[in-house]
């Protein structure tokens, strides 16, 4: 099952795990590479709504990779970790999609928090206002 759609699966651990250094970025001096600065502006707007429900499933996604990365530790058996990792992308898929956005959805919003400082911003305020 997982053979067709194993770059999917990967390009999305790829996407989550890259968003994991979004709180040591720096907002201010950030400019995508190949992008003048204010080049990211004419993206979609993004609202309200899509943000908070990308901001739970990185939330979600985070804790999910954080289980990943110390269950990874404990293993050794390559068979075995292929299973854990088919595991997880599945709980990370089922993440984004119970938060009510789509994979492809949810990749774009993350694509846009790491270009576009505005996103950035009004992201972080979502994942700090979080329980």
């Amino acid at each position: 099952m997982f053979k067709n759609y194993g770059l999917f699966f990967m390009g999305i651990m790829v996407c989550c795990m890259s968003f994991m250094v979004l709180p040591a970025m720096s907002q201010e001096n950030y400019t995508p590479q190949g992008q003048p600065p204010g080049a990211t502006e004419s993206q979609p707007q993004i609202s309200d709504a899509e943000l908070t429900k990308a901001a739970a499933a990185y939330s979600k996604i985070n804790s999910i990779s954080e289980e990943f990365q110390k269950s990874l530790q404990n293993t050794t058996d390559q068979k075995e970790r292929q299973q854990l990792q088919e595991h997880v992308n599945q709980r990370m898929v089922k993440a984004v999609q119970d938060s009510g956005l789509d994979v492809q959805t949810y990749n774009d919003i993350m694509v846009q928090v790491r270009s576009n400082t505005n996103v950035n911003e009004r992201f972080q305020k979502k994942i700090q206002s979080m329980p």
